[in-house]
């Protein structure tokens, strides 16, 4: 090991020499100097390629240590600013910060990972996600609305992204888009395959919103909102049609 640090002191850029210590710090545990001849590297390679490999041999390293995430966030980011067509690195941020509950920079790298991913099954995954996470880690529906609405361009039956966008329509009282919506669950629900609940469910909700929707002015101006018990009268009335 002695042998090798010598030969950095004469030349720094020695890759065989930091390869050798590195071998060496790992299989002895010495993670911490293992790390070190790791940037020692990156400070020396010139391959794009070769650094992101180091990147992310890094970033691995450093989330397994205490207190290191953010090292190997760091990392990673450095990583895919080399190559931002590494879905590897974008699924491992994603996860890092799913964990830490970065959900501002958990939707940024889902748009960036959207922008290069090819698969379309995977596409609609990732919109699917960060319409979750902005639902409900960020409290922002409207663009958990937007993002529930890009799957539906490319599968407008997306039963998933359909009822989020149910959901999120009549949370934000967005009566007639809800109805709409609803409509579209009730035709899915209706096929044979699908269940009478999910049926019952679907035109019970857009029977609520339709409701909403042609009372909404006068409840404005009487200054009150719908009583709880006139929706429990549609709902029972749909799941006795339903049975």
């Amino acid at each position: 090991m002695e042998a090798y640090k010598e030969v950095l002191t004469v030349d720094p850029q020695n890759l065989p020499a930091l390869k050798a210590l590195e071998q060496l710090y790992e299989k002895a545990g010495r993670m911490d100097a293992y790390l070190e001849v790791l940037e020692h590297q990156l400070q020396v390679t010139a391959s794009e390629a070769d650094r992101v490999n180091l990147l992310e041999r890094m970033a691995q390293v450093c989330e397994q240590l205490p207190g290191k995430i953010e090292s190997a966030i760091d990392s990673l980011q450095q990583a895919l600013a080399i190559n931002p067509q590494n879905l590897k690195v974008c699924q491992d941020l994603e996860r890092l910060y799913r964990s830490e509950r970065k959900w501002d920079a958990l939707v940024d790298t889902f748009r960036k990972h959207i922008q290069v991913e090819t698969d379309v099954a995977a596409k609609i995954a990732l919109y699917l996600d960060m319409g979750r996470v902005y639902e409900e880690g960020l409290r922002d529906p409207d663009n958990a609305i937007e993002a529930f609405n890009e799957i539906l361009n490319a599968d407008p039956d997306h039963a998933e992204a359909l009822t989020g966008l149910a959901r999120l329509y009549e949370e934000t009282e967005q009566w007639e888009r809800a109805v709409d919506i609803m409509q579209r669950l009730v035709g899915r629900a209706s096929s044979p395959r699908r269940s009478t609940s999910a049926t019952a469910w679907a035109r019970y909700s857009t029977s609520r919103c339709r409701c909403r929707t042609s009372r909404g002015a006068s409840q404005r101006r009487l200054g009150h909102r719908p009583h709880a018990r006139a929706e429990h009268v549609v709902h029972a009335q749909h799941l006795q049609a339903a049975g």
